[in-house]
This record gives C-alpha cells, sequence and structure tokens, in this order.
C-alpha cells in the first residue's frame, strides 16, 4: 500500500506512511510551545494540576484562554466557535 506521495507504507502501522518517510516535509510551527499547550487545554478542557494529573478547566478559564488565542491566531480555524460559557 503506498503511502503520502507513494513513499512505502509499514504493516505495522496499519497502512500509514513511516515517520521518517514525511518527517522531513512536515513544515516547522511557529506557533510558541506555551500556546501549543494553551490550545491542549482548550481543546481538552482539561490542565495539568499541581500534582501532575488532570483537572477539568472552568468555564472562566476556558474563556480567558479563546480570547487570548483568538487574539493572537484569529483565523486558526479551531478557534472560530466560542466555548459555552
Amino acid at each position: 500500500m503506498a503511502g503520502l506521495s507513494g513513499e512505502s507504507s509499514s504493516p505495522d502501522h496499519g497502512g500509514l506512511p513511516r515517520a521518517a518517510d514525511v518527517a522531513g516535509r512536515i513544515p516547522p510551527c511557529s506557533i510558541p510551545l506555551d500556546d501549543l499547550v494553551a490550545l491542549a487545554q482548550l481543546l481538552s478542557c482539561r490542565r495539568i494540576d499541581d500534582t501532575g494529573g488532570m483537572a477539568f478547566l472552568e468555564s472562566a478559564d476556558s474563556l480567558k484562554l479563546w480570547q487570548t488565542l483568538k487574539a493572537k491566531y484569529p483565523d486558526m480555524a479551531v478557534l472560530q466557535l466560542k466555548p459555552a460559557q
């Protein structure tokens, strides 16, 4: 089975192209790590708490993250809908 742009795929990976085949063509991400963490929190509605465990985000925290990220990345598709309050 051919992967992306004709790369070989591995039966061990469900027919997906191997990371080594596509890694050089993935563009670098220009979004700072702190913003990626904030986006992950917003999309998962969770954060890592002081004990290292998972905690749900409060609605106010979700809204604040959305407002901050929306101001920085107004065209980001995942930020087009405002979180429920």
